[in-house]
């Protein structure tokens, strides 16, 4: 489930929970019976509870949901300009590399003839 998924979840399980604390409300302004009454007063306790719960949930949810404007047109050519710079960097980077292994290796075989034949 994705971050949108998980976010929808969450409003809809707000919205159940709007239903099911007006449900207790209206039954709650019926009543007569002190028991009853008790307990429903228990159930609304307990919604409005789960609703604050998940509320924060929904909260934090879409605050990690980022929001990026789209760029400028100059922004985007930079951007490519640099990674193409950054592209070039590595691939020099690797050539050195790669060269640097290889005199490495030959300097290596040349103290091996010199003991050899020394």
């Amino acid at each position: 489930m994705n971050l949108q998924q998980r976010i929808q979840a969450l409003q809809d399980a707000i919205g159940k929970i709007n239903a099911a604390i007006a449900q207790v409300n209206a039954a709650l302004a019926n009543s007569v019976d002190p028991a009853e009454i008790a307990n429903l007063q228990a159930q609304l306790t307990d919604l409005h509870a789960e609703l604050q719960n998940l509320q924060f949930q929904l909260a934090h949810l879409q605050a990690a949901v980022g929001t990026v404007g789209p760029i400028s047109p100059a922004a985007a050519a930079r951007v490519q300009q640099l990674s193409g710079e950054l592209a070039r960097l590595a691939i020099n980077g690797a050539t050195v590399t790669s060269t640097l292994d290889f005199a490495n290796a030959v300097l290596a075989k040349v103290s091996e003839i010199r003991q050899k034949a020394g």
